[in-house]
């Protein structure tokens, strides 16, 4: 466990359990039957093995003992716990904690693992998370006075410090997440690319980032060979992280998780992300476009996902 989660064992405690993933601390929730089930439903694991495993594991009460289901024994603030319990209107016993991936921009995602509170709750934890925070406050505003995107975005506000950290709440949508192969069939299969757009990339690129950070060098220089810096775009509010969990079915599909959205950038951004995703994270391929256009999609998406981080 990394040192930046420490705030959430000082103090009186209170027992709950915790499931790992890749050997990292994932999700947490209390004792009460079912509850560590509940709370592993939300962001399971993308790849078909590990997903059926927590499946299987599902139908079991997950406070059997550690060595027959990964879970393990945790000790939780109650001070933390109460702030929770407060602020989302819940029990104790009903706060589930989705503990992110374990690295600068890491936040908490509270939920209510009984699915009746309305509300989500992020805390920043990481030590850059505080700007992730503030990022995605600052997208659901921009969003609102969009008019496509102000009814396809939940409602975000701020919320007091949680033991010293930045937290929000953010709408709950109730709805399924899009499927890779719907979210491929919807954005990406009858997306058409025109060149008549009114920015290249590398205008933009140019007028709204430091390209001389070297973390940038060598995707600069893949995006240059395949000449997807020359791509033209309209431009348009953009999502700026177009993935497929990031996406929920309700009744209309809306768009969760701001934090890259930008109020006018060229609307291939969020192409070339998802296709960054297909192609790289779930190792699926996309015959929609030619494969040089594949070449240059997954180039400026490699490129997107680095320089967006310092936004």
């Amino acid at each position: 466990m990394t040192e930046e989660l420490n705030f959430l064992y000082r103090g009186e405690t209170l027992p709950f359990r915790a499931l790992n993933r890749k050997g990292e601390l994932r999700w947490i929730a209390s004792n009460d039957s079912g509850s560590l089930s509940a709370m592993t439903r939300f962001a399971p694991p993308s790849k078909p093995f590990p997903k059926l495993l927590l499946k299987s594991m599902s139908l079991v009460d997950f406070r059997l003992p550690e060595t027959l289901n990964q879970s393990i024994s945790i000790n939780i603030s109650k001070e933390f716990l109460s702030k929770i319990s407060e602020r989302l209107k819940i029990p104790i016993a009903n706060i589930g904690i989705y503990v992110g991936e374990p690295n600068e921009y890491q936040k908490l995602v509270i939920t209510d693992i009984s699915g009746k509170s309305k509300t989500v709750m992020k805390v920043a934890v990481g030590t850059k998370a505080d700007k992730s925070i503030t990022r995605e406050l600052s997208g659901g505003e921009t969003a609102k006075k969009h008019p496509y995107w102000k009814d396809k975005t939940p409602k975000i506000t701020s919320t007091e410090n949680i033991l010293g950290h930045t937290a929000i709440l953010v709408e709950k949508i109730e709805g399924q997440q899009l499927s890779p192969k719907e979210f491929k069939k919807k954005y990406i299969s009858n997306y058409a690319i025109s060149d008549a757009g009114e920015i290249s990339i590398q205008e933009w690129l140019n007028s709204n980032y430091d390209l001389n950070k070297p973390q940038l060098q060598e995707l600069l220089e893949r995006c240059e060979n395949v000449n997807a810096l020359s791509l033209n775009s309209s431009q348009n509010f953009i999502h700026g992280d177009f993935a497929p969990w990031n996406t929920i079915q309700s009744s209309k599909v809306m768009f969760i998780d701001l934090e890259y959205s930008h109020a006018y950038a060229p609307v291939i951004i969020d192409l070339a992300y998802a296709v960054w995703c297909y192609e790289t994270l779930l190792k699926k391929h996309i015959c929609h476009f030619a494969p040089e256009m594949i070449e240059k999609l997954v180039a400026l998406g490699a490129l997107w996902e680095e320089i967006r981080k310092d936004g």
